[in-house]
């Protein structure tokens, strides 16, 4: 209400759903069969910070699991911006994990 807006979390990132393959889903013990893919890296963002590169993709989100870019929106609400969450990702078909600090989305103007 200070602001006159609702804050948004971002961590920077252009995503698209991808379908895994069974062998990555069966060594992750995934049920899903698709996450998200990162397109494209905001520079100097959240994800650039935590070392994101674009083709990373990307399984879980504070312990939640990703199988579509918009399952991470709904875990950007309210209290998580400023927060440090645990992310696991893919990249070159070993996992990784890291943590990212979510970040305000700027708004025009800004």
């Amino acid at each position: 209400m200070k602001k006159g807006r609702i804050p948004r979390g971002y961590l920077g990132v252009g995503l698209q759903p991808v379908t895994l393959p069974d062998n990555l889903r069966e060594s992750l013990q995934r049920k899903e069969k698709t996450s998200a893919i990162v397109l494209e890296i905001q520079p100097d963002g959240p994800a650039e910070k935590a070392g994101i590169v674009i083709g990373d993709i990307l399984v879980s989100l504070a312990g939640h699991s990703i199988a579509r870019p918009g399952d991470i929106q709904s875990l950007l609400i309210g209290d998580a911006i400023g927060k440090s969450l645990p992310l696991k990702f893919v990249r070159g078909g070993s996992i990784q994990e890291s943590h990212i600090v979510v970040a305000e989305r700027p708004h025009a103007g800004e």
